[in-house]
């Protein structure tokens, strides 16, 4: 009988152990896969920034454009169409929750979105101004913003805030059934 109750024990054990398993392998696969494409959606956002930009001075400085006026348009349009878009942040708030993360993603959208808009709207005659203010919206805001959203990212993948992010869920499971 002791025997038999050892390895039924045993076995529930095994079993509790193999799901925590499944579901932090689970999470992390999630968590890397929308890791890769927050960061993709941002590098993205930023090359085609740079280079609307660089052909912006170029051409309002007087030296040779690095892009056609096709190339521009197309350029901007894509622009445009991902920061109208909402699926990665949508992605993002299913996969970590609707917190600080989103809040992080959502912030740095807008700000791009907010330097394109400058970008898209300077004249020659106030490009030394909007420049500038394209410069520091990306020191100041941008740049510092992206760098922490990607590191927090990556924490999020490992397996300790996996366990702790269940751990959490789990506390807060037992306080709804509780009331």
């Amino acid at each position: 009988m002791g025997s038999l109750l050892s390895g039924f024990i045993g076995a529930l054990i095994a079993t509790v152990l193999s799901v925590i398993y499944l579901y932090i392998s689970e999470k992390y696969r999630l968590r890397s896969d929308c890791m890769l494409e927050v960061v993709g959606y941002f590098d993205e956002i930023y090359t085609l920034l740079q280079r609307l930009h660089v052909d912006k001075d170029s051409h309002y400085t007087g030296k040779k454009r690095g892009l056609t006026d096709e190339e521009y348009r197309i350029s901007s349009k894509t622009l445009k169409d991902l920061l109208f878009t909402s699926r990665v942040g949508v992605k993002l708030a299913i996969v970590y929750g609707e917190g600080e993360l989103n809040g992080m993603f959502n912030y740095l959208k807008e700000n791009c979105l907010t330097a394109s808009r400058i970008l898209w709207n300077a004249t020659e005659s106030d490009w030394n101004e909007k420049n500038k203010d394209i410069q520091k919206l990306f020191s100041e805001r941008i740049d510092p913003v992206r760098n922490s959203l990607e590191r927090k990212l990556i924490e999020g993948t490992k397996a300790n805030i996996i366990i702790k992010d269940l751990f959490d869920r789990f506390l807060s499971m037992i306080s709804k059934i509780k009331k």
